[in-house]
């Protein structure tokens, strides 16, 4: 990812280096190719896997290499086009670090051949029969920590000749995953929504926050994925989500780098809500009902009915989740009916919701202000 290439940790690096027998005064066939890759400290040499390799182009031979090799030896394969067997070899040196690869030209007798005009690589032309390559993959370190670059180039030496270096290959680690938070309170906006901000790093170092994903356990079930891919900026990000009224909920937050570096899924709360007044917690009423229940509510007052004495806060909010008034704080009501004006200095006119929350439940309700 960006302009530092960015790659996960965990992932799995695949290079291939290409070669070409070039046209130029003197050029002839070549009998040994050898390539050589000086792995890099931050590369995993113990993950270091051969693949494929080839010669002559579009039309021309692969050789497969069997899965999760890290020696190979083709024994000499004879090409009826060719007239000759090419022996094609590969391997690691887990001390040195140096994988090395070559493909060497043999005559009928399996030896090199004598003619210095023989060989399986001829001069380049438009079919791309002077062409050839290898690959192989490797994963970083595990103990290469984010922001370490991995480097690789190659050196390809044709017979005899002077090696020639590759273009360098580099990607930037990000072997860490992103940190986000929900931080309460969450905000009911209604009977059917509440708000839910959100607060994330921005995963120091890596490649940064992609999105992060919002879970919810709705009273005591698991935790379900209820939004997903939020664009979380610098600071944080509000999201609304749908709720069912009368339901206890937990909330946590999981973000996801630019690289696919996931956070740990969580399962504990970060926040939590008591949404509405049917919440099945505490004492309830004699007829069933709710322990905490707002009977009717207009711009100017408040009714509810309370189970059993107990301490009451009532709260009044504008339709962003905003605190506007708070009309009682702790305040203790005995069982039974209780009225509550609402204040209307200060209240401009619209649509509000008032919050009337106990110890033990919550209950909402919409208000329109005249």
């Amino acid at each position: 990812f960006g302009a530092q290439r960015f790659v996960a940790g965990t992932s799995i690096l695949f290079y291939r280096v290409d070669f070409e027998n070039l046209v130029g005064l003197g050029a002839g066939p070549v009998q040994v190719v050898r390539v050589t890759v000086s792995l890099d400290p931050d590369g995993d040499v113990a993950s270091f896997r051969l693949g494929n390799a080839g010669f002559g182009g579009a039309n021309g031979y692969t050789i497969a290499v069997p899965l999760n090799r890290t020696a190979f030896d083709n024994g000499g394969i004879f090409y009826t086009n060719l007239g000759l067997y090419v022996q094609y070899t590969a391997d690691v040196d887990p001390f040195t670090r140096l994988a090395t690869f070559t493909f060497s030209t043999l005559g009928l007798d399996r030896q090199p051949p004598v003619d210095p005009s023989v060989g399986f690589l001829p001069v380049n032309d438009l079919t791309g029969r002077g062409q050839g390559y290898v690959t192989f993959s490797l994963r970083p370190s595990p103990n290469a920590a984010t922001g370490s670059v991995l480097s690789e180039l190659a050196e390809i030496r044709f017979d005899q000749g002077i090696p020639v270096s590759t273009n360098t290959v580099s990607n930037t680690l990000d072997a860490g995953a992103p940190h986000s938070q929900v931080v309460g309170p969450v905000v009911p906006l209604g009977t059917t929504e509440a708000r839910v901000h959100i607060e994330q790093s921005d995963d120091a170092g890596g490649s940064g926050v992609d999105h992060v994903d919002l879970y919810a356990a709705q009273d005591d079930g698991p935790y379900l994925l209820i939004a997903s891919d939020i664009v979380s900026g610098i600071t944080g990000s509000d999201t609304t989500v749908a709720l069912t009224f009368g339901h206890a909920y937990r909330f946590f937050s999981r973000a996801t780098d630019r690289v696919g570096n996931g956070e740990p899924f969580k399962n504990y709360a970060e926040a939590t809500l008591e949404f509405g007044s049917a919440v099945g917690v505490g004492p309830v009423a004699q007829d069933g009902g709710p322990a905490v229940r707002i009977v009717s509510a207009s711009g100017a007052r408040v009714v509810f009915a309370l189970a059993s004495a107990t301490e009451v806060s009532i709260e009044l909010f504008d339709v962003q989740g905003r605190p506007v008034q708070k009309l009682a704080n702790g305040l203790r009501f005995e069982a039974g009916m209780h009225e509550v004006d609402l204040p209307q200095e200060g209240v401009r006119p619209g649509l509000y919701f008032v919050q009337l929350r106990t110890p033990a439940v919550r209950a909402v309700r919409k208000i329109v202000r005249q």
